[in-house]
């Protein structure tokens, strides 16, 4: 079963900070996932929430509001150690320059509703200055954006995000017009049979957000193929069951 580092090690470093990638990559993490959105300029950043009140320290607002010059003022929030103290929004080409070439790699885009912007255009602009980075998942939670991503750029690969109940959820996978390579869970919807069912239509199964090492053995257990955790560490024999961030 395969490992993302969600957000980067987010239990150990800001989310979807340099840092966090970086401790990831130096915990022996396999692959990675993070979160890419733009900014006012239409430059990719990672970073997570719309907002920016609740993850830097002194930003308001929408991060689509700011430009990149603007967002490189503020500095994230820093629960863990000093060294992390000055990490700012990364821009999406400065995340993947520091990732090694063989990490699996997967890029959550984020979309807002009032936001129309080709966000999955800017995205791949950045993501083929990395060639040689080409083990890549792109996700998101807008089907339509990914079914676009798509048509356009066949090549790259597709997780399709779901974080609420599907009626006739394998009808749903098996039917959609988008060719993904994995369904991407929330862990309150696994289901054994679901995981085997969209197994057997060829999708790869990941779950998220999995911090508890007995829950994670588990769903190893059933088959999953993978799953995003804050702890990329969570199945090494130290690793505290129930520990959470």
């Amino acid at each position: 079963m395969r490992i993302f580092a969600h957000r980067g090690a987010s239990g150990y470093a800001p989310q979807n900070s340099l840092g966090a990638a970086k401790k990831a990559v130096d915990m022996g993490a396999l692959a990675i996932e993070f979160d890419v959105q733009l900014s006012k300029d239409g430059v990719p950043v990672v970073i997570h929430d719309f907002f920016l009140d609740q993850l830097t320290v002194d930003g308001k607002g929408y991060v689509k509001d700011y430009t990149l010059k603007k967002l490189k003022e503020f500095r994230l929030k820093n629960i863990f150690h000093p060294a992390y103290s000055d990490e700012q929004i990364p821009t999406l080409e400065e995340f993947m320059s520091i990732l090694p070439d063989k990490l699996l790699i997967n890029v959550e885009i984020k979309t807002l509703l009032s936001d129309k912007r080709d966000i999955e255009n800017k995205v791949v602009e950045v993501l083929k200055k990395f060639p040689q980075k080409n083990n890549l998942l792109i996700s998101s939670f807008d089907h339509e954006l990914l079914h676009r991503l798509h048509m356009k750029y066949p090549e790259y690969r597709i997780g399709m995000l779901t974080g609420t109940n599907i009626i006739n959820a394998l009808d749903y996978f098996k039917n959609t017009p988008i060719k993904a390579a994995s369904v991407n869970l929330a862990l309150d919807l696994v289901e054994e049979n679901l995981v085997k069912e969209l197994q057997n239509h060829g999708y790869k199964i990941f779950v998220y957000t999995v911090n508890d090492r007995d829950i994670a053995l588990n769903l190893k257990k059933i088959g999953v193929d993978g799953i995003f955790s804050d702890y990329p560490d969570i199945l090494s024999e130290n690793f505290q069951s129930g520990k959470k961030l």
